[in-house]
């Protein structure tokens, strides 16, 4: 399962949510992906990692996921569900649910390298 959090370096709440999405990341049915918005740097703090782009794809979500509005942290679940400033045993509910819905699918494999 895909799971994708929207971040920022000014966020002073989304430190907690990195670390999860760290642990996330070394589970073999997880690809975790993390993406810096860029609404966050009118404070101040330039977020050197955020794009514009990642901002208008959580905006996506949070239209397609009838959300009220773009927040950090938010982690997205299979693209589907979503949770603002998650937490650890809700995703893990989310993720046992989504796996129980989604069968066996691919398999697929996903190695790092180092460039």
């Amino acid at each position: 399962m895909v799971v994708e959090l929207f971040t920022s370096q000014g966020c002073s709440t989304c430190p907690p949510a990195e670390a999860y999405l760290r642990e996330l990341a070394n589970r073999k049915d997880i690809l975790a992906l993390k993406f810096h918005v860029d609404y966050w740097d009118y404070i101040g703090w330039k977020d050197k990692f955020a794009k514009r782009e990642f901002t208008n794809r959580q905006q996506g979500y949070v239209c397609s996921l009838k959300g009220r509005y773009k927040y950090t942290p938010q982690m997205v679940g299979g693209g589907v569900s979503h949770a603002v400033d998650p937490k650890r045993a809700m995703i893990e509910t989310e993720i046992k649910r989504r796996k129980q819905s989604m069968g066996a699918g691919p398999k697929i494999d996903v190695r790092k390298e180092k460039l």
